[in-house]
């Protein structure tokens, strides 16, 4: 559907454009509903949904699209710090292309974010 030439992806029941303020009523309720805190954003599902989709190997191209970034560096740039275990997850993939034997070389299954840059 559109409205004015822009594309509408919800209406309300009549068939009208969502105004914010109803919107974000309804979201109020359903954060309560779902017994989730009160501050909780509607732009933090968007984070959730990024994170998540990074974490579980989603291609960062196709996370981008979603998102609607215009580059895979404006996604990184804002999505790397939140994709917890990811280094460790990505230096296990590592030792197993580059090292036969991986035995004597402590992977941590966790890594925090200010270590990184020691390693």
């Amino acid at each position: 559907m559109t409205a004015g030439g822009a594309k509408v992806l919800f209406r309300s029941s009549r068939g009208n454009l969502f105004r914010r303020d109803a919107f974000y009523k309804t979201f109020k309720r359903a954060l309560a509903a779902a017994g989730l805190p009160a501050d909780f954003r509607f732009h933090d599902l968007r984070h959730s949904f990024a994170s998540h989709a990074l974490d579980q190997g989603v291609p960062e191209a196709t996370v981008q699209l979603y998102m609607g970034h215009a580059s895979a560096e404006e996604l990184k740039g804002t999505y790397h710090h939140q994709v917890k275990g990811a280094a460790a997850r990505d230096r296990k993939a590592l030792e197993a292309v580059f090292f036969t034997e991986t035995k004597d070389v402590a992977i941590p299954d966790v890594v925090d974010v200010d270590d990184e840059g020691a390693a």
